[in-house]
């Protein structure tokens, strides 16, 4: 995949953005406010009942979210591997890939430089044998021919 597939797909479904939005929490763990409810602030025994219990409530809220931000962070952590040995990856590839191309191009562009010495030594060839000047193709005898 290369680099531009890579930034494509984070606005892909199941690229990276949908990737991230999905190591964040619901939105019910986001907003946890609780009330007093009114019928427990005129009875204290009740009232110390409901704190216990809700600190309780607290204390397992709390745990289960400690096991979920571990969890997440986890996620985060191998979600970040992922990129950075896949974006690694993907651009090795490409590097190499453009590595080759660039190495075939300067492979052809030698062999039509020789190529066309060739086709210049071979004109040179058919000129002396017929005995036409080849002034115009070569600068240094246009230079000879015509002195300033």
């Amino acid at each position: 995949m290369s680099y531009a597939q890579i930034l494509r797909s984070s606005r892909q479904p199941g690229g990276y953005e949908a990737q991230i939005a999905s190591l964040m929490p619901p939105e019910e763990e986001q907003q946890q406010t609780r009330i007093t409810p009114f019928h427990l602030k005129g009875n204290p025994d009740l009232a110390s009942r409901a704190k216990d219990e809700k600190a309780a409530q607290q204390s397992s809220r709390s745990t289960q979210q400690n096991q979920d931000l571990h969890k997440r962070v986890k996620k985060i952590e191998h979600f970040i591997n992922g990129i950075t040995q896949n974006g690694f990856a993907d651009v090795l590839t490409e590097n190499a890939t453009l590595l080759s191309e660039t190495t075939a191009l300067k492979d052809k562009i030698q062999e039509l430089e020789e190529t066309l010495e060739n086709m210049q030594a071979r004109v040179d060839e058919l000129c002396k044998e017929r005995q036409v000047s080849t002034v115009q193709n070569n600068p240094a005898r246009k230079k000879r021919a015509m002195p300033q």
